[in-house]
């Protein structure tokens, strides 16, 4: 109801995520992104949206936002390798491989990542 809550656009975003509507949950995330520009966690939705609905080069720019707002994030930093992976940027990727490793050491994809880190050349 009210078009300038943050957290709605956020929750109703994931809402359309979880139901496979990258279309409208891309929509929530960039409203919420908006609103807050701030705001690491619309900017992280946002990039992993658009990941997943195959625009490698507006998911890279909203995630590396996100970790510019909060460099902590280490899901952002899992995704944001991911893809630069995809963007053939293997230096970039293989950083932010090992930042969420630094970050999240036994979070669920960290042996998936010492995996790949040890198969991948430096």
């Amino acid at each position: 109801r009210d078009p300038g809550r943050l957290d709605a656009h956020v929750n109703l975003g994931t809402l359309r995520y979880e139901q496979r509507d990258l279309e409208e949950a891309a929509q929530c995330f960039r409203r919420a992104a908006e609103l807050d520009p701030n705001n690491a966690l619309a900017h992280f939705n946002l990039g992993t949206v658009l990941h997943d609905a195959g625009d490698t080069a507006g998911a890279r720019a909203h995630l590396c936002e996100a970790i510019r707002l909060k460099p902590d994030l280490a899901d952002a930093h899992y995704n944001l390798a991911l893809v630069a992976e995809k963007l053939g940027r293997a230096a970039e990727a293989r950083q932010h491989w090992q930042r969420y490793l630094e970050l999240d050491p036994r979070g669920p994809w960290a042996e998936y990542v010492r995996g790949f880190l040890a198969r991948s050349p430096a």
